[in-house]
């Protein structure tokens, strides 16, 4: 038995199998016609029903941070220094180390190099477990200037950051903002955790821009061990979308197909593509987006099969034409 195709296709139950084969030609057609070619239909499903590749390379990124932990005595207690540790441990045990390289520099009167820049995850925790509070003012612009020092050091041409742990005002803020600005002209993001409410005006400074992906605090000490997850989140650089890589997406009308980006997308990045390239009978665009290693869709996609078609549909072995 023929009948029409509905006016957008449709995913349904079918007791016996179909087949449909574009052939010849109808007028113009567009979605919300009273008739419709829907060639599409064998074309979506072979699409839909394609194997999708994984995106797997590239992730987790390699990068270097160094980390700059306050660590003076005059402007906290030996249990929040401990409470500092313990933080920085989890979040050690949580990055994507080896990928991912640190080093750690204390803040007081001076800069104190814990750890070099390294990817060996039980050498950096015994590095931790022996840092011992310091007495005197933070002074921060020498931690900076380590910092830089560090990362020049490192001949991979990765992501680098540097990430300030600090709860109190450095006696040296400007000359700080001067060593924060030459890392930033150096290549290096620069975020910073303040550990103490409201961030200061002119701490704010240190970090690079915008401060909302780069600036962030906790209300306390207390408060590190519950925001571990949210500070690695921002520490740990987000994915690429590999060109040629695919997964399989929605497109119009709810139908899946295996999209892929033509060139490599880093996070945040768009790629506008022709709905044709996946759906044969749908005119308008699909926007690519990349966000942490993952492709989403967007389209503005409409049926319109083109003039001059009709369906050849075989039901029980028996064909037919509709037109």
């Amino acid at each position: 038995r023929l009948q029409r195709a509905p006016a957008r296709p449709v995913a349904m139950p079918m007791p016996w199998p179909l087949v449909f084969v574009c052939l010849a030609a109808l007028g113009p057609l567009h979605a919300g016609s009273s008739e419709l070619c829907d060639c599409s239909v064998a074309e979506l499903t072979e699409v839909a029903t394609s194997e999708a590749g994984v995106v797997e390379a590239t992730c987790p990124v390699e990068q270097d941070v160094v980390f700059l932990v306050a660590a003076s005595i005059d402007s906290m207690s030996t249990g929040d220094f401990v409470r500092t540790t313990s933080f920085l441990e989890l979040l050690l045990k949580l990055l994507p180390l080896p990928k991912l390289r640190a080093g750690i520099v204390t803040i007081s009167s001076g800069a104190l190099q814990v750890s070099p820049v390294q990817g060996n995850l039980t050498d950096l925790l015994g590095r931790v477990g022996v840092m011992v509070a310091q007495s005197g003012e933070s002074f921060l612009a020498p931690a900076l200037q380590e910092a830089l020092l560090m990362l020049a050091t490192q001949s991979n041409n990765v992501p680098r950051q540097v990430v300030l742990i600090i709860n109190a005002l450095p006696v040296d803020l400007e000359d700080a903002q001067t060593r924060a600005a030459d890392l930033r002209a150096a290549g290096v993001r620069v975020r910073l955790l303040w550990v103490d409410g409201a961030v200061p005006d002119g701490v704010e400074n240190l970090a690079s821009s915008p401060a909302s992906s780069n600036v962030f605090s906790v209300s306390g000490f207390d408060d590190l061990i519950a925001n571990v997850e949210r500070v690695q989140d921002r520490v740990r650089e987000p994915c690429p979308c590999p060109g040629g890589r695919t997964e399989k997406l929605p497109g119009p009308s709810s139908l899946l197909a295996a999209m892929s980006p033509v060139r490599t997308l880093q996070d945040g990045e768009h790629e506008i593509q022709d709905c044709s390239a996946y759906f044969p009978a749908y005119s308008g665009e699909i926007l690519l987006t990349c966000s942490d290693g993952s492709l989403h869709a967007a389209s503005t996609c409409s049926l319109a099969c083109p003039s001059g078609l009709s369906l050849s549909i075989m039901v029980d072995e028996t064909i037919g034409i509709a037109s």
